[in-house]
């Protein structure tokens, strides 16, 4: 099962060149540097999200913030905020939804990949 460290990396090694792709979109060359560290910090947190609602120690662990519907609902997000982000460009409030939705989505689907899987809903 994968724990804390790995969501982390994971998260970093595949969001964070999605972020960085992103800034191509920015119209505000001035406030690329804060965009990138704040997408980099939102995909940080939403690496490990689902993990601090739900902890591993605790009884609901994977119950509602690991199913399959939030991994929808998220995919649904995430996609909108990208289409945000070609649309109107890259700003702190698109690049950080995309940032949480993809750090979340990472963790869903390592998650998904272990024995235990997530729940339906």
């Amino acid at each position: 099962m994968p724990d804390r460290k790995e969501h982390l990396k994971k998260g970093i090694i595949f969001g964070g060149p999605i972020i960085l792709l992103l800034m191509f979109f920015s119209r505000n060359p001035a406030m690329i540097f804060l965009t990138v560290s704040i997408g980099i910090g939102l995909l940080v947190l939403g690496s490990i999200l689902p993990d601090l609602i739900e902890p591993a120690t605790g009884p609901f662990h994977r119950s509602t913030f690991h199913s399959l519907l939030v991994l929808f609902i998220l995919s649904a997000v995430g996609i909108i905020s990208i289409f945000a982000v070609f649309s109107f460009g890259a700003n702190i409030i698109t690049v950080g939804l995309c940032a949480i939705c993809i750090g979340y989505l990472i963790h869903l689907i390592l998650d998904s990949r272990t024995k235990m899987g997530l729940p339906d809903t």
